[in-house]
């Protein structure tokens, strides 16, 4: 069971997709698994991974690697914790329907916590409670898209011992109207500019942050809510020149004076969201070329050894 886990999690850190892939890869870097695996009766073939998975419960596999996870991690305080929901097109030959993954992430190593598959968008809702309930969130700050402002949300969180940013969309009408009602009648309390270069492209962004709630008729009902937070963002492509702009909303736990933190972690936010926006299109059995590469090296070696063409 040890090589079998320790082998598949190596491969999904190397982004490879599909159990036979995985196999090929752990056959290609054997001699690498042998420092830290007994391999006597050799690497386990795809369907010997597959059966194991399958028959694997998944979900205290997910809090046991939850657990591991946080360990490597032993303390949340002041960490930025990122729970974002994307749709992954892995279609299968059977089916092209798309399946959403909802995972928890720490911002300043990047590494993601804990992960878990739910069959459409709308069930991002009932997963997410379910993530903070796994995961020891004292001291930290969670970041959450428009899907994951909930009232209960934002109480598991505070209950958490954490901090809340949570994105304002049409999603929540009354509120949005309110938070739209703050920054169009109070002025605010601070305003953070940043301007970040790179990967071809500026980005300049404005934080505007406001105490004064008065127009927020629901505050009572979001737990400890301290501060609405507007952010106007305006990108420039440094090759062509071409402009974009876009305005978000943003309800916080956090104090006035944690707007730096604030501004960090919504910053933190757009990037993950940008990651996962380019990383969110591979179709069962199709590698990235740097792993298509290795394959085809192995699928030589192989004839070579057996002195024809591999199966």
């Amino acid at each position: 069971m040890r090589n079998i886990v320790f082998i598949v999690l190596v491969g999904a850190f190397n982004r490879l997709d599909g159990w036979e892939e995985i196999a090929d890869f752990a056959e290609y870097r054997r001699e690498f698994f042998e420092k830290y695996l007994d391999l006597t009766n050799g690497i386990p073939s795809d369907d010997t991974l597959r059966r194991f998975f399958e028959a694997l419960d998944s979900k205290a596999f997910r809090t046991r690697f939850a657990e591991w996870a946080s360990s490597i991690v032993p303390k949340t305080e002041d960490k930025i914790v990122c729970i974002d929901g994307k749709r992954i097109r892995m279609a299968s030959r059977m089916s092209d329907d798309p399946i959403h993954i909802v995972s928890a992430w720490v911002a300043e190593n990047q590494l993601t916590l804990v992960q878990t598959m739910v069959s459409d968008k709308s069930n991002e809702i009932t997963a997410i409670p379910q993530l903070i309930e796994i995961l020891d969130l004292k001291g930290a700050t969670v970041t959450i898209d428009a899907m994951g402002c909930q009232m209960e949300i934002a109480r598991k969180i505070r209950k958490a011992g954490a901090d809340y940013i949570l994105g304002v969309k049409d999603n929540q009408p009354s509120l949005m109207e309110e938070v739209e009602d703050t920054v169009r009648t109070v002025s605010p309390d601070r305003v953070i500019t940043t301007t970040d270069i790179g990967h071809g492209r500026i980005e300049e962004r404005k934080y505007m942050l406001y105490s004064d709630l008065s127009c927020v008729l629901s505050k009572n009902r979001w737990l400890d809510l301290n501060q609405v937070v507007r952010v106007e963002t305006r990108q420039i492509v440094k090759k062509t020149g071409a402009e974009s702009s876009d305005t978000r909303y943003f309800i916080t736990s956090h104090k006035l004076d944690s707007a730096e933190k604030v501004a960090e972690c919504v910053r933190k936010l757009g990037y993950r969201e940008h990651a996962l926006a380019t990383g969110c299109h591979l179709r069962r059995g199709q590698l990235p070329e740097e792993n298509e590469k290795l394959r085809r090296e192995l699928r030589h070696s192989q004839k070579d050894s057996h002195g024809g063409a591999a199966k």
